[in-house]
Order: C-alpha cells, then sequence, then structure tokens
C-alpha cells in the first residue's frame, strides 16, 4: 500500500514499534489531535478498531485509557459486576441481541442518566432511552474502542486502528479491509510496518468450507 502523508490524504500509516507508545499515540489523536484540528467530537465522530478485545493493545486497554482521558471528570453511576465504571455520557455497545428491548448485537449508545435509587442506568440509542439495571450490565461494554468484528456493518467519520504483531493470529487481509471501509471520511493505522505486511499478506481467510457450490 501507498500512503500519501499530505493535507488531501484520507489514509495515513504512522509506524510505531512499542505497544504502549501506540496506545499513548492513538489515545492522544483521539482525545486532542483530531478533535483540534477537525473540530470533531471524539466520541461521537472517532472510533479504535483494535483486532482483539485482550492484550496491551486490545479494546479493554483503550476503553480504559479513553475513558479516563475523555470522562473522568464525570462520576461513577454503576459498577458493573465484572468490576468496569460506568459514568454519565460514556459510549458503551449492546453485546447481544435483546429483542425486548429492541436493541440488537453491535448498537452503540450513550449513557444518558442513571434512577435516583442507582440501581439502573438509562442508555440512548439514537433517540430513545433504554433501561438497563445492574443485572444487565453484562450485556453491554464500553466504546471508546470495539473490536473490528463488532464493528461489521457500521461506519465512522474518523477510524483509528492499531496494528501490531501481537495480534498476529487475527492479522489477515479480510479484516484489514473490513477495519479500512469503516471510515467515512479518514482512517489512520498505528503500528508495525511487518504486522500491516503480514495481514496483507495472509489470504487465507479467502477459502470457505460453504455447501454453495453443491446447491
Amino acid at each position: 500500500p501507498q500512503f500519501a502523508h499530505s493535507e488531501q490524504s484520507d489514509c495515513f500509516f504512522i509506524a510505531a514499534e512499542d505497544p504502549g507508545t501506540i496506545l499513548e499515540n492513538i489515545a492522544e489523536l483521539v482525545a486532542v489531535r483530531l478533535p483540534k484540528k477537525y473540530g470533531l467530537h471524539p466520541q461521537t465522530d472517532c472510533q479504535i478498531l483494535s483486532p482483539m478485545n485482550t492484550g496491551p493493545l486490545g479494546v479493554h486497554a483503550f476503553n480504559t485509557e479513553l475513558q479516563r482521558r475523555l470522562n473522568n471528570h464525570n462520576a461513577v453511576l454503576l459498577t458493573a459486576p465484572d468490576g468496569t465504571e460506568y459514568r454519565l455520557h460514556d459510549k458503551v455497545i449492546q453485546l447481544r441481541n435483546n429483542y425486548d428491548s429492541g436493541v440488537f448485537n453491535g448498537d452503540i449508545g450513550t449513557i444518558d442518566t442513571y434512577y435516583t435509587d442507582r440501581t439502573s442506568i438509562l442508555i440512548r440509542f439514537d433517540d430513545r432511552d433504554v433501561e438497563y439495571p445492574l443485572t444487565d450490565l453484562a450485556d453491554i461494554r464500553l466504546a471508546y474502542a470495539v473490536s473490528i468484528h463488532k464493528y461489521q456493518g457500521r461506519e465512522c467519520p474518523y477510524i483509528i486502528i492499531p496494528i501490531h504483531r501481537i495480534h498476529q493470529h487475527m492479522l489477515n487481509r479480510n479484516l484489514l479491509y473490513t477495519a479500512l471501509t469503516r471510515g467515512k471520511k479518514m482512517v489512520i493505522l498505528i503500528g508495525q510496518t511487518t504486522a500491516l505486511h503480514a495481514a496483507i499478506q495472509d489470504t487465507a481467510a479467502r477459502h470457505r468450507h460453504t455447501g454453495l457450490g453443491y446447491f
């Protein structure tokens, strides 16, 4: 791939080797640099997409850091059984289909308010609020960063993608293509050149085992 780092470009690659440096650079981009340069909202206009949930460059690590940078000033409303602290205006994602509430796997919302007894919170999805009691908090997760798989079918103006060898068993061309095509205005990849090339060269996922040919 060719990355033209000019004012007119809409796709950038920033080389970095150390996972801690990559996480710091991405957090700084989302919280400070992109909003300052383009006047965008870091929660609604930016989305971090990681190949994995765990690890130093996983979804959980980014969510902890971005919540600290973007929403640490709001009080904790509820603490989930897994220890996650949810604050007013946190960005969250629904993890499974809930037909009774009308929210589905991959829906992204914002914590809107809480009831005075602090046993449930309201999450705004588009133009409506959905109540989440403490027992349903297992169905949501912070969404400053989400996995590439969870974001399939969605788009966001600015997409930021960490890419590193620690994601090795997840790096393939299909996954990278999915991540790149989520961006509506700009995509920024930060990480190792070797990891980027490894993802592009891994085309094993193109071979599908289906019954389509038979039928």
